[in-house]
């Protein structure tokens, strides 16, 4: 029912910039990210590689310099656990 290579192509075509915090973490769609401390208080751009379903950072010179594998999207997560509504009783 849902396709993750229709959302990961999608994801591919972006580009975010982010300022990553104190604590070296960055926000992205209301899940955090762990950069590292190294590049706190620094912004970087992120962009997503679809073949590998991981985000890529890089610094200003453009240089990849972190990876981290997308969270929170799945099939799944996405549309809910079912095995529970199997069980209600029907009137």
């Amino acid at each position: 029912m849902l396709d993750l290579k229709r959302i990961d192509v999608y994801l591919g075509q972006g580009r975010w910039f982010r300022y990553v915090g104190s604590n070296g973490v960055v926000s992205l769609g209301g899940t955090i990210y762990y950069v590292g401390a190294k590049w706190k208080r620094q912004q970087i751009e992120i962009k997503f590689d679809p073949d590998i379903r991981q985000f890529q950072c890089f610094n200003d010179a453009g240089e990849l310099f972190k990876t981290f594998p997308l969270k929170g999207i799945s099939v799944e997560s996405l549309m809910g656990d079912v095995f529970p509504l199997c069980h209600f009783p029907v009137f």
